[in-house]
Protein backbone atom coordinates (compact mmCIF):
# COMPACT_ATOMS: atom_id res chain seq x y z
CA UNK A 1 0.00 0.00 0.00
CA UNK A 2 2.71 1.72 0.53
CA UNK A 3 3.83 2.09 -3.39
CA UNK A 4 0.23 2.31 -4.45
CA UNK A 5 0.82 6.07 -2.15
CA UNK A 6 4.26 6.65 -3.93
CA UNK A 7 2.09 6.74 -7.37
CA UNK A 8 -0.69 8.22 -6.37
CA UNK A 9 -1.56 11.26 -8.42
CA UNK A 10 -2.33 14.66 -6.54
CA UNK A 11 -2.49 16.63 -9.38
CA UNK A 12 -5.49 18.32 -11.98
CA UNK A 13 -8.98 16.63 -11.45
CA UNK A 14 -8.26 13.42 -10.53
CA UNK A 15 -8.14 13.62 -6.72
CA UNK A 16 -11.50 14.95 -7.14
CA UNK A 17 -12.61 12.82 -9.49
CA UNK A 18 -11.33 10.14 -7.61
CA UNK A 19 -12.95 11.12 -4.74
CA UNK A 20 -16.11 12.20 -6.04
CA UNK A 21 -16.66 8.88 -7.66
CA UNK A 22 -15.38 6.72 -4.30
CA UNK A 23 -18.10 8.76 -2.49
CA UNK A 24 -21.32 8.24 -5.00
CA UNK A 25 -19.49 4.40 -4.77
CA UNK A 26 -20.36 4.52 -1.01
CA UNK A 27 -23.94 6.25 -1.10
CA UNK A 28 -24.98 3.18 -3.41
CA UNK A 29 -23.26 0.58 -0.50
CA UNK A 30 -25.19 1.96 1.64
CA UNK A 31 -28.86 1.96 -0.17
CA UNK A 32 -27.74 -1.55 -0.38
CA UNK A 33 -26.86 -1.60 3.00
CA UNK A 34 -30.52 -0.13 4.06
CA UNK A 35 -32.14 -2.73 1.77
CA UNK A 36 -30.79 -5.42 3.08
CA UNK A 37 -31.70 -3.85 7.19
CA UNK A 38 -34.50 -3.30 5.78
CA UNK A 39 -35.70 -5.92 4.06
CA UNK A 40 -34.41 -8.35 6.78
CA UNK A 41 -31.90 -10.27 5.61
CA UNK A 42 -29.27 -9.41 8.18
CA UNK A 43 -30.75 -10.30 11.39
CA UNK A 44 -28.39 -10.03 14.56
CA UNK A 45 -26.22 -6.81 14.91
CA UNK A 46 -23.15 -9.25 14.19
CA UNK A 47 -24.68 -9.63 10.74
CA UNK A 48 -25.14 -5.99 10.31
CA UNK A 49 -21.24 -5.18 11.52
CA UNK A 50 -20.26 -7.55 9.01
CA UNK A 51 -22.65 -6.22 5.99
CA UNK A 52 -21.58 -2.94 6.96
CA UNK A 53 -17.60 -3.44 6.84
CA UNK A 54 -17.58 -5.41 3.68
CA UNK A 55 -19.84 -2.41 2.10
CA UNK A 56 -17.01 0.04 2.97
CA UNK A 57 -14.29 -2.18 1.83
CA UNK A 58 -11.73 -0.44 -0.54
CA UNK A 59 -11.92 -0.73 -4.27
CA UNK A 60 -10.07 -4.08 -5.65
CA UNK A 61 -6.89 -3.42 -8.08
CA UNK A 62 -8.99 -6.20 -10.92
CA UNK A 63 -10.37 -3.09 -12.19
CA UNK A 64 -7.71 -1.31 -12.09
CA UNK A 65 -6.19 -4.80 -13.99
CA UNK A 66 -8.85 -5.02 -16.54
CA UNK A 67 -8.22 -1.81 -17.75
CA UNK A 68 -4.49 -2.47 -18.13
CA UNK A 69 -5.22 -5.47 -20.40
CA UNK A 70 -8.21 -2.78 -22.38
CA UNK A 71 -5.61 -0.41 -22.89
CA UNK A 72 -2.70 -2.80 -23.89
CA UNK A 73 -5.41 -4.33 -26.38
CA UNK A 74 -5.85 -1.43 -27.75
CA UNK A 75 -9.51 0.27 -26.49
CA UNK A 76 -9.37 3.86 -26.44
CA UNK A 77 -11.13 5.89 -23.41
CA UNK A 78 -9.32 4.65 -20.49
CA UNK A 79 -6.58 5.35 -18.12
CA UNK A 80 -4.88 2.91 -16.14
CA UNK A 81 -3.05 6.04 -14.26
CA UNK A 82 -6.77 7.51 -13.14
CA UNK A 83 -7.81 3.79 -12.09
CA UNK A 84 -4.87 3.54 -10.16
CA UNK A 85 -5.31 6.69 -8.52
CA UNK A 86 -8.81 5.82 -7.63
CA UNK A 87 -7.78 2.23 -5.97
CA UNK A 88 -4.96 4.38 -3.76
CA UNK A 89 -7.82 6.67 -2.73
CA UNK A 90 -10.14 4.31 -1.72
CA UNK A 91 -7.72 3.17 0.91
CA UNK A 92 -7.38 5.76 3.21
CA UNK A 93 -11.49 6.73 2.49
CA UNK A 94 -11.65 3.01 3.99
CA UNK A 95 -9.79 2.88 6.86
CA UNK A 96 -11.38 6.03 8.38
CA UNK A 97 -14.96 4.60 7.71
CA UNK A 98 -14.04 1.25 9.46
CA UNK A 99 -12.07 2.44 12.16
CA UNK A 100 -15.29 4.79 12.70
CA UNK A 101 -17.48 1.91 12.52
CA UNK A 102 -15.72 0.23 14.46
CA UNK A 103 -15.04 2.50 17.54
CA UNK A 104 -18.79 3.62 18.10
CA UNK A 105 -21.25 1.83 19.56
CA UNK A 106 -21.99 -1.22 17.79
CA UNK A 107 -25.98 -0.86 18.10
CA UNK A 108 -25.81 2.72 17.26
CA UNK A 109 -23.88 2.82 14.10
CA UNK A 110 -25.91 -0.04 12.76
CA UNK A 111 -29.10 1.53 13.08
CA UNK A 112 -27.87 5.09 12.11
CA UNK A 113 -25.57 3.29 8.60
CA UNK A 114 -29.15 1.50 8.40
CA UNK A 115 -31.08 4.87 7.39
CA UNK A 116 -31.35 7.27 4.91
CA UNK A 117 -29.11 9.67 6.07
CA UNK A 118 -25.45 7.76 5.50
CA UNK A 119 -26.46 7.32 1.92
CA UNK A 120 -27.29 11.08 1.15
CA UNK A 121 -24.46 12.10 2.93
CA UNK A 122 -22.42 10.19 0.38
CA UNK A 123 -24.23 11.32 -2.58
CA UNK A 124 -23.91 15.03 -1.42
CA UNK A 125 -20.20 14.87 -0.68
CA UNK A 126 -19.88 13.00 -4.46
CA UNK A 127 -22.01 15.83 -6.24
CA UNK A 128 -20.10 18.34 -3.97
CA UNK A 129 -16.48 17.38 -4.84
CA UNK A 130 -17.60 16.68 -8.58
CA UNK A 131 -19.70 19.92 -9.39
CA UNK A 132 -16.57 22.16 -9.44
CA UNK A 133 -14.48 20.35 -11.38
CA UNK A 134 -17.37 19.30 -13.92
CA UNK A 135 -15.81 21.01 -16.74
CA UNK A 136 -12.15 20.24 -15.96
CA UNK A 137 -13.48 16.33 -16.30
CA UNK A 138 -13.92 16.40 -20.01
CA UNK A 139 -10.38 17.60 -20.53
CA UNK A 140 -8.42 14.40 -20.67
CA UNK A 141 -5.01 16.76 -19.86
CA UNK A 142 -6.13 17.50 -16.22
CA UNK A 143 -6.08 14.04 -15.24
CA UNK A 144 -2.88 13.15 -16.08
CA UNK A 145 -0.93 16.07 -16.66
CA UNK A 146 0.45 14.87 -19.25
CA UNK A 147 0.18 16.66 -23.13
CA UNK A 148 -2.73 15.45 -24.95
CA UNK A 149 -2.07 14.64 -28.67
CA UNK A 150 -5.07 14.69 -30.72
CA UNK A 151 -4.70 12.56 -33.91
CA UNK A 152 -5.98 13.55 -37.44
CA UNK A 153 -8.42 12.14 -38.64
CA UNK A 154 -6.01 10.06 -41.61
CA UNK A 155 -3.74 8.88 -38.43
CA UNK A 156 -7.07 7.87 -36.34
CA UNK A 157 -8.90 5.91 -39.25
CA UNK A 158 -5.53 4.25 -40.58
CA UNK A 159 -4.88 3.48 -36.66
CA UNK A 160 -7.94 1.94 -36.52
CA UNK A 161 -8.22 0.13 -39.81
CA UNK A 162 -5.97 -3.02 -38.22
CA UNK A 163 -7.72 -3.05 -34.80
CA UNK A 164 -11.14 -3.47 -36.43
CA UNK A 165 -10.02 -6.49 -38.61
CA UNK A 166 -8.70 -7.97 -35.89
CA UNK A 167 -12.67 -7.97 -34.23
Amino acid sequence: FVLVGLKLNLGGATPAAGAGLLSLRHAANYAYYYAVVLGGLAFSDDDRMTLLLMCQAAVSVVGWSQMSKAVESGVRGYDTNFAFDIVGLSMPITVALQTAACLGDRATVVRFVASWRPCALAALAGIAVLFPVRKTLRDPATWTGDPVVVPSAASSSAAAAPRDKAV
